[in-house]
């Protein structure tokens, strides 16, 4: 396993084995060598042990990614256990080991574009701290000494401030940061936070690029076996960004199982650009899907490129419009009183 902890880590692994499947080598010769690798984490090293241990037993590989749920959902497990029965785990497991890579590489741009807002929201809350807990109460004290009634926005103010002050907000954001990124918040939550970030425009269409860009790549190797597509989508559904999308994925996967045609079920989703299922119908006539596949390839990374760019900025400029709005309501709650002041002297 590489260096690199989490799903890029798996992404290197999963490969390693679909070369080692395809040249006929032991999957534990694979594992072996990888151990000796001294930049490994324990995490990193425990997996392969278990990983390691299981195929010793006798288990598949299939069997042996029960080790790590979360990377490899039952749909994923199912998709290269079939693999293995129609004799294709190398090609499944090369698609897989792509897939995971895409994956590690969204979370790392995601993180990368959301840093410089995160820092600074970081810095402008603990300002709202200090104003909530050392400005506003003098205040507050001062206005009601000279017997000004304080308007509504400026009570909100101060009762916001105070609540600033008093830092229960932090845990609970963290809370639910954490939770959502790990899919570990109850769906009364998580459903409600999801659909509200797909209504943003520069979310959706990440996402969306997101998704093509990988349902292109599992379309290059499995889609000349409906079962083991099927499958193939099935793990997308399960793993996919957002709950639209695997939605999407499971109406395709439906479709597929049900006997429609490939450029049929593309062409049946509305929320997938028109081109795939036109560049599929395409190269079924020509019967050459895999010139099709290649140029949705290439417009998928180009998109890709773009979206990304966009969500970076996007994030930046809806993170300064927030603190805009928090600023400037903050200073109008403040000043409203002063002229209130005026009219009583």
């Amino acid at each position: 396993m590489s260096r690199t902890r989490g799903l890029s880590g798996y992404a290197f692994l999963v490969r390693q084995l679909g070369a080692a499947a395809r040249r006929g080598i032991s999957p534990l010769d694979v594992i072996e060598i990888l151990r000796r690798d001294s930049g490994l984490g324990q995490a990193d090293r425990r997996a392969l042990e278990w990983f390691g241990a299981s195929i010793a037993r006798g288990g598949t590989i299939s069997e042996a990614m029960r080790v790590s749920p979360r990377v490899f959902p039952e749909e994923t497990r199912q998709w290269i256990g079939l693999a293995e029965e129609r004799g294709e785990l190398p090609a499944a497991l090369e698609a897989l080991g792509r897939d995971l890579g895409q994956r590690a590489l969204r979370d790392r741009t995601v993180r990368l574009a959301l840093i410089w807002p995160i820092c600074v929201s970081v810095a402008m809350a603990l300002v709202f701290v200090v104003i909530g807990g050392f400005v506003l109460p003098p205040m507050k004290d001062l206005f009601e000494g000279f017997g000004v009634p304080l308007p509504r926005l400026t009570r909100l103010a101060f009762s916001f401030g105070a609540i600033f002050f008093g830092g229960v907000w932090l845990p609970t954001i963290a809370l639910l940061a954490f939770g959502l990124s790990h899919r570990d918040l109850p769906k009364f939550l998580r459903h409600p936070i999801d659909r509200a970030l797909d209504r943003i425009g520069f979310v959706r269409r990440f996402r969306q690029a997101r998704f093509s860009i990988r349902l292109v790549d599992l379309l290059r190797t499995q889609s000349n076996d409906l079962p083991l597509l099927s499958a193939a989508l099935a793990h997308l559904g399960a793993t996919a960004e957002g709950l639209s999308w695997r939605d999407a994925a499971s109406r395709l996967q439906s479709a597929v199982a049900a006997g429609t045609s490939l450029s049929q079920a593309l062409a049946l989703e509305r929320a997938l650009p028109r081109r795939l299922s036109l560049y599929i119908e395409l190269g079924d006539k020509m019967q050459d899907r895999s010139t099709a596949l290649s140029d949705l390839g290439e417009a998928a990374e180009s998109e890709l490129t773009e979206a990304t760019a966009r969500f970076e900025r996007g994030a930046i400029l809806m993170i300064y419009l927030a603190l805009g709005i928090v600023v400037g309501t903050f200073v109008i709650a403040v000043y409203m009183p002063i002229f209130r002041i005026g009219l009583v002297s």
